[in-house]
């Protein structure tokens, strides 16, 4: 964990005191563990002391950056004496026995009114075992398809210990309910691994309920249920990618014990959003410092800044992509001192910045991203908390003195893409010798990189993508040893080395030089990248063979493309890294038999396979059971010959494309068992018999079949017409005869979203009549 940049584990019940380890995280740029039960004093380290105070409130700390050290005296002071008084007296037999006196009175006095008042013991039993009926009833409402909840049984009588639910040491009541969904990777809903259906009001017995999740799980577009506002003990909050519809019910105003409030992409981003015009009940909220309400409407809410203005406490705003279009030019005060984290992020603005983000003196991270500002330009001066910087989108950025206000900075980061920045003026950025990570892509760089790029010893990440930027010498990479991601496609970058056998001073993780010229000889210098996970080489020029040890180089690889070069010779992929997701090496050279690539070792991982437009040749061979996990198979416009392997039957394949090859034989019944197909070219081939009737009744997925140029012979068969969502169906070209089926039935209509009834063309050719059948009603 020492590549750490971002720690965040605010609003917990952590306890004891901070880890001497946290010292040696020297590339954190974020860090908050406000809000715990922490104690002690903060290690020293010039990382942890550059934090604002408002990372470390809620606890039981000592020590800078916290101004108040009298506790650390306290603490220090009683330790002192204690250790004196065991020095002089030997064993405290005192402090002994107060603690076993006090455990036993303790214990009896819990435990004895539930052993002689048989009342008591039955109200005691009674409660524990309404909140494990509490518990079952919401598990009732819920549709559990992943079986998330499987331990919430009522044989299990400590729902204690049930999935996602904690509880307090003393009585027992249930404090937390954490149930997000998707393994809390909000940015990815994967079926069957989310939570639906309703939420039971039975949640209200839970009194003591402090912290509930439910983000990332799929609601159905029900409206968050009122009832959530009586939980007067909630801290935690967190509903965000879930599905909710409706409007967020005001009744959240009550919870005047929150901390965290998290609303952030409430719905999925094809439904319509919530709109919400009044944002007043906020204001009760005044504890609440971390409020993320990102994708929701709040166009209507035109006094948001005021009713933001009331949450002094308030560390961290989240209002990306809500709509927003009045940034308040003139606030009179702004009361957010201390606001570390503002995201205003993908709201067109369209008009000045307001000077009032740059009052705001406690920030550490701002992102403005997308907001399409315009002049005057905003002096930075007065941030000097300042680490994360994100203004992409904005063209405010292309000035010489923004950027010189900038290198007298602490900034770790800097997002300046599409900010339409010149080479000359990026020359003024300088100094900033804690900058990690610059992204520089779709700008208006040309003909040379900045030379003050070079000086930037500390970076791990630069992109310099979509620019016009001309040649490269290794002299440019010299200081850069700490980089890890080089991103520069889409550029015009030539590398010429002044040393044949150049070895770089870094050790990439991600390399992507698409459009670069790197050729004609295969570039030797990257098989001195043994960390790389992601490589792209495409369309860079290469003509000469590829080494045998290349793929061997890299053990950790996930992500390479080759593609559009002409690299010669065969597949010599032996060793190839059991890592491997995606493999592109389409429209090169490559020539010879698809077996050492295919057969020598299993490729457990590989979900993308793409070896179109080569020269491979030979039998299809029968080894596909060692690519369990391939989901895109391209063959297409190779020499391929023979039958289609069975064994592809056994796969998951959503595209599978043999178009243009030398393949013969009938269709085989196994690859009936492809029925997550969406795409099946299998034309300009050689293929016989008739076409199968199975197509149209498993196949049922499928948007695209093309089996034109082929040899079938005999009738179409009626099942195509079961397809229903075919876009484009080429039977051309064939032996076919008989009447064109009658698909008025199936094929006349279908819904489709009305961004794609613009686009979207739908050809069918069928026996060389360029005849269209579908006849189309949105």
């Amino acid at each position: 964990m020492k590549e750490l940049i971002s720690l965040d584990l605010s609003v917990n019940w952590l306890s004891g005191e901070l880890p001497m380890s946290l010292s040696k995280l020297n590339f954190l740029s974020s860090f908050n563990v406000s809000f715990n039960s922490l104690t002690g004093r903060i290690p020293t380290s010039t990382q942890l002391q550059s934090f604002s105070e408002s990372s470390f409130f809620g606890n039981k700390l000592c020590g800078a950056p916290l101004t108040e050290t009298n506790g650390c005296e306290r603490v220090k002071a009683a330790t002192h004496t204690i250790g004196e008084k065991k020095e002089e007296d030997g064993a405290d037999w005192g402090l002994i026995i107060s603690i076993v006196v006090g455990f036993v009175c303790g214990f009896w006095m819990i435990m004895g009114p539930l052993i002689v008042r048989r009342s008591w013991r039955i109200a005691y039993f009674s409660f524990v075992s309404n909140l494990r009926q509490a518990l079952l009833r919401f598990k009732h409402g819920l549709t559990d398809e992943s079986q998330r909840l499987a331990s919430w049984v009522a044989e299990n009588k400590d729902c204690c210990t049930w999935a996602g639910i904690a509880c307090d040491n003393s009585i027992g009541h249930v404090h937390r309910i954490h149930l997000p969904g998707s393994d809390g990777h909000c940015d990815i809903l994967y079926d069957g691994v989310t939570l639906k259906g309703e939420i039971s009001q039975s949640l209200l017995d839970l009194k003591q309920l402090k912290h509930l999740d439910l983000s990332c799980n799929d609601f159905g577009g029900i409206q968050v249920p009122k009832f959530i506002g009586s939980f007067q003990n909630l801290r935690y909050l967190n509903l965000s990618y879930s599905n909710f519809g409706g409007s967020i019910p005001p009744q959240l105003g009550n919870l005047s014990e929150l901390h965290v409030l998290c609303l952030g992409r409430f719905h999925y981003y094809y439904l319509e959003r919530t709109s919400m015009a009044n944002m007043k009940w906020l204001s009760s909220l005044g504890m609440l410092h971390h409020l993320d309400m990102s994708g929701l409407d709040l166009s209507k809410a035109t006094d948001w800044l005021q009713v933001i203005n009331t949450l002094p406490s308030l560390v961290q705003l989240h209002l990306s992509d809500c709509k927003l279009s009045n940034l308040h030019m003139y606030v009179p005060s702004v009361n957010l001192t201390s606001l570390s984290v503002l995201d205003l992020s993908y709201n067109n603005f369209n008009n000045s910045v307001s000077q009032w983000i740059f009052s705001v003196t406690s920030l550490v991270s701002l992102d403005l991203t997308r907001c399409h500002f315009r002049g005057p330009i905003p002096s930075f001066r007065n941030l000097t908390s300042l680490e994360l910087l994100l203004v992409a989108g904005n063209d405010f950025m292309n000035s010489s003195s923004i950027f010189q206000e900038l290198s007298s900075s602490n900034l770790i980061t800097l997002d300046i893409r599409s900010c339409g920045i010149s080479s000359s003026v990026l020359d003024s950025l300088q100094n900033l010798t804690n900058l990690i990570s610059l992204r520089l892509s779709d700008n208006q760089l040309t003909k040379r990189i900045p030379k003050s790029l070079g000086n930037f010893c500390n970076f791990r990440e630069i992109d310099l993508s979509g620019n016009n930027i001309g040649v490269v010498t290794e002299a440019h990479f010299i200081k850069l040893v700490s980089l890890k991601d080089l991103k520069g496609s889409a550029n015009k970058f030539i590398l010429k080395l002044q040393v044949a056998n150049w070895i770089p001073p870094f050790q990439l993780r991600s390399l992507l030089l698409r459009n670069w010229v790197l050729g004609p000889q295969f570039p030797s210098w990257l098989q001195s990248q043994k960390d790389l996970q992601e490589l792209d080489i495409s369309n860079t020029g290469i003509s000469s063979p590829m080494p045998e040890s290349f793929v061997r180089s890299f053990s950790e690889l996930w992500d390479l493309n080759m593609s559009n070069n002409h690299i010669r010779g065969p597949l010599t992929f032996s060793g190839i890294a059991a890592t491997l997701e995606f493999i592109d090496i389409s429209s090169n050279a490559f020539r010879g038999s698809l077996h050492p690539l295919l057969c020598s070792s299993g490729m457990t991982s590989t979900s993308f396979l793409n070896l179109e437009n080569n020269h491979l040749s030979g039998d299809l061979p029968e080894c596909w059971e060692k690519w369990p996990r391939l989901d895109i198979l391209n063959l297409g416009n190779n020499s391929l010959s023979g039958e289609i392997p069975r064994t592809l039957g056994s796969l998951h394949l959503t595209y599978l494309n043999m178009h243009g090859n030398k393949i013969s034989g009938r269709l085989h019944s196994s690859l009936m068992n492809l029925t997550y197909l969406d795409v099946l070219q299998l034309g300009r081939n050689e293929l016989t018999g008739s076409i199968p009737t199975w197509i149209g009744i498993k196949l049922t997925r499928l948007r695209i079949l093309n089996l034109g140029s082929n040899r079938f012979d005999g009738n179409i068969p009626h099942e195509l017409c079961h397809i229903i969502h075919i876009h484009i169906l080429d039977l051309a070209h064939n032996n076919l005869s008989g009447n064109i089926p009658d698909a008025s039935t199936t094929l006349v209509s279908f819904p489709a979203p009305k961004a794609i009834q613009e686009t979207l063309l739908i050809a069918l050719a069928l026996l060389d009549l360029n005849y269209l059948l579908l006849v189309i009603h949105w």
